[in-house]
């Protein structure tokens, strides 16, 4: 997988990465800041990802930062699938989606009529930090195991109907 990092104000990535397997490493959102604090105005940035999903540790780092950064991207539910489809369907039932104004290329095309919807919610992220064990030890001391929980403003999408041509 090659990761690139782009900056508006620049026409060419400022960072890039190979890595092995299908995934980001946890190095590279933190190298990806790095290079666009290098060629940023001051001020906050938006970080717009494709594919690339936060994790706890990701999302504290960027709170972390001394300038505030806005991270667009995915929201990976895959560990917590059953909670996340829950929370779906209490909004649904609820009746919190709304009509939002956005088209895709496509349906620009065939002059098709919005078929998006969502609602906005919280999701918490849970990241454990684990201390490294001690020599001679196969387990760590009881209590020594710290989680963070960061909670994210999340915003679930979906068609509300399929249309065909």
């Amino acid at each position: 997988m090659i990761s690139l990092t782009c900056a508006a104000t620049s026409r060419l990535p400022v960072a890039f990465g190979v890595l092995a397997g299908n995934t980001n490493d946890a190095q590279t959102l933190e190298d990806s800041v790095r290079a666009i604090d290098r060629v940023a105005a001051p001020g906050p940035i938006e970080f717009i990802a494709d594919r690339a999903f936060p994790s706890a540790k990701n999302v504290r780092f960027l709170e972390n930062q001394p300038r505030e950064i806005f991270f667009i991207a995915p929201l990976a539910t895959d560990r917590a699938g059953k909670a996340f489809r829950e929370l779906v369907d209490n909004a649904w039932e609820k009746q919190s989606w709304e009509q939002i104004n956005y088209a895709n290329a496509q349906e620009i095309k065939y002059k098709r009529k919005n078929t998006y919807m969502c609602f906005e919610t919280k999701w918490t992220l849970t990241e454990t930090e684990k201390p490294p064990l001690e020599k001679g030890h196969a387990r760590r001391p009881k209590g020594s195991i710290i989680y963070h929980e960061t909670t994210v403003r999340c915003i679930v999408y979906r068609k509300s109907r399929m249309q065909i041509p």
